[in-house]
């Protein structure tokens, strides 16, 4: 029982609940002080309550301090009381413990009708000192072995039985505690016999010199070792046939080993069918988690999870996971928990937060997120990461990305923003690329085809397949480059066509045919408009 330090004035309060029919009541009484008691010349401050347990008899004892205790800030105060019994009604009131009263009785203080007012002890002046006997071994009296005696005090010599009083000035005599001796005589009769009898084991019905050793050593000389085997554990542990129910206000149960080789505790569920699970943790309580587990593990998990394929077949357990959070409504009208949450409230770790690695785990991180946030997809085992995401892709088979848009969505299927909210770039559902910012291409354009056909050429360079249907219609504020019968071609706003096709100029030299010639061929082109006149 914890004790309140010497230096600090105590009481000592007992007490005992029973039941009418006797039986000790459980549970136990809070005693609440004010909020702090300081008490300067201990140098303590004293908060909080204290609890005292009914033991298996319904009782009680608590030491407390003393609510008179000297040098205590605040002074003249009262506990207050609060029976907390199992399956009973309890009470609160309050009682003051003062100095004077360092033992009491709680029935002694405790009001039978708390509504009535509060009982505290109340110490009356001291009365008159009673007498005190003494005794001495010494062969006379010896009257300096008492110091200030009082009258009434008796004085005894136990060889003797002589006893003394003291009469306020001297001490006399007064007679002998011991009796006179009686005639010792024999019984009259034992089992028969008279006079001075000397009896036997067999006399009395006793065993036999030696029974007891023999008794000891007998295996189950009563039986009843057989009968407690089969109803109680022994202390170096065994098999219950039967299950543990605990219903208590304090922790049900400790387990510990310091065993290098054996787990603390195995729970086995032998069952192969049926709901029944091997651990079912429920928690009432809606402020804290159901359940804590840590551990200071270098190389191993803290929780370390194995699902082992329970099926005939290496698809049999295709709906089973090794781990499964179901978010329920738990009877409201929706939830809003997270399905996992990671975090890292010491300060941030240097290692990774995920790491998923199943198609070949001697080469591949399938999935991983850096102490940065940076994640990895099918990157090689332990990299780092090299960018916000990095996708590798799996073989020459796979698409490295696939993005798939919905039906008759508006919005578009990929898309790239800047720091202002601003869409630089975007993929449309019909893969239209829409970009709103300077656009550098440091190689060649294909245009028109999915391989490339530059002529062997090498650098920046565009090349242009035929346009399957040319332009028939203007431009609005700009103009149509296509390519036509293998020709660059380009359709201006007015329906200008300037064509690159080649043409053919005729005509005799001397008589200018071939000026005009040339002239309505540059024109065709689109190159010039012919206004000359004959």
């Amino acid at each position: 029982m914890p004790e309140v330090p010497i230096s600090i004035a105590s009481v000592t309060l007992t007490g005992r609940f029973i039941r009418p029919d006797g039986t000790p009541l459980t549970g136990n009484l809070v005693f609440e002080p004010p909020a702090h008691l300081t008490m300067s010349d201990a140098d303590i401050i004293s908060t909080g309550s204290a609890t005292a347990e009914l033991d298996t008899y319904g009782s009680f004892s608590v030491s407390l301090i003393a609510t008179d205790a000297p040098g205590m800030q605040p002074s003249d105060w009262a506990y207050t009381v609060t029976e907390r019994l199992h399956q009973a009604a309890g009470r609160t009131y309050h009682v003051k413990l003062p100095v004077a009263t360092p033992i009491v009785d709680l029935a002694d203080i405790a009001p039978t009708d708390p509504a009535k007012g509060d009982y505290i002890v109340v110490t009356g002046p001291p009365g008159t000192p009673g007498s005190t006997w003494y005794h001495s071994s010494a062969a006379t009296p010896d009257y300096g072995d008492v110091v200030k005696p009082v009258t009434g005090d008796m004085f005894m010599y136990p060889a003797s039985g002589d006893l003394f009083r003291y009469s306020g000035t001297a001490w006399g005599y007064v007679g002998s505690a011991k009796g006179q001796k009686g005639d010792p005589g024999g019984v009259t009769s034992v089992n028969g016999k008279t006079g001075v009898a000397t009896l036997t084991a067999s006399d009395v019905q006793a065993e036999p010199a030696g029974s007891v050793a023999t008794h000891a050593s007998a295996s189950d000389p009563h039986g009843d070792r057989s009968w407690a085997t089969g109803l109680f554990m022994p202390k170096a542990g065994g098999t219950l046939t039967g299950g543990l129910t605990s219903d208590l206000l304090v922790r049900a149960a400790f387990l510990k080993t310091t065993s290098t080789s054996e787990h603390a505790v195995t729970i086995y569920q032998a069952g192969t069918s049926g709901a029944g699970v091997a651990l079912n943790v429920v928690s009432a309580k809606p402020t804290d988690s159901a359940m804590y587990l840590s551990g200071v593990e270098t190389a191993r998990g803290t929780l370390k999870i194995a699902h082992g394929n329970g099926g005939a077949s290496a698809t049999a357990d295709a709906s089973a996971a090794a781990i499964s959070v179901d978010l329920q409504w738990n009877g409201k009208a929706g939830t809003a928990a997270q399905g996992i949450y990671l975090t890292a409230t010491e300060g941030p770790t240097t290692g990774r937060l995920v790491t998923l690695r199943n198609s070949d785990p001697t080469t591949t991180d399938d999935f991983a997120v850096a102490a940065d946030g940076k994640t990895g997809i099918r990157i090689p085992v332990g990299n780092a990461p090299a960018a916000a995401l990095e996708v590798r892709q799996r073989d020459t088979s796979t698409v490295g990305v696939l993005v798939v848009g919905a039906d008759s969505t508006t919005q578009p299927i990929f898309q790239v923003k800047n720091s202002g909210g601003t869409a630089t770039l975007e993929v449309g559902t019909s893969g239209a690329i829409v970009t709103r910012a300077v656009t550098f291409m440091s190689s060649a354009l294909q245009l028109g085809a999915t391989s490339l056909d530059v002529g062997g050429s090498g650098g920046a360079v565009i090349s242009m397949k035929n346009a399957t249907t040319a332009p028939t219609t203007n431009p609005s504020g700009g103009v149509i480059m296509y390519g036509q019968g293998s020709y660059f071609k380009v359709r201006a706003g007015d329906g200008t066509i300037f064509d690159t096709t080649k043409r053919t100029v005729t005509g005799a030299k001397g008589s200018n045919a071939a000026l005009a010639s040339l002239l309505t061929a540059l024109a065709n082109a689109g190159l010039i408009t012919d206004s000359t006149s004959a």
